[in-house]
């Protein structure tokens, strides 16, 4: 297996994280910011999106097939980081 780390910042705007793809297992983790990110796809809110809270460390799985994107609060922004096993 070989693994694949990176980061992306997250903005008010939705940010893909993860294009998509066959994967086995993507895991991410909140790194730095002012703002919780929400996951979801490419048109995710605040308000329909799966929250990542702000809190360095916290991590969420990901093994589907479909893209995954996330967003912040208007003027927030936010830095996480994933590692991915394929």
């Amino acid at each position: 297996m070989s693994l694949w780390t990176d980061q992306r910042t997250i903005t008010d705007t939705p940010t893909l994280i993860a294009p998509a793809a066959v994967r086995n297992v993507i895991v991410l983790g909140y790194i730095s910011g002012d703002g919780d990110v929400f996951l979801g796809g490419p048109s995710v809110t605040v308000s329909n999106g799966l929250p990542l809270m702000g809190v360095p460390g916290t991590p969420f799985s990901w093994t589907q097939s479909e893209a995954l994107y996330g967003v912040c609060a208007t003027g927030k922004t936010a830095v996480v980081g994933m590692m991915e096993g394929y």
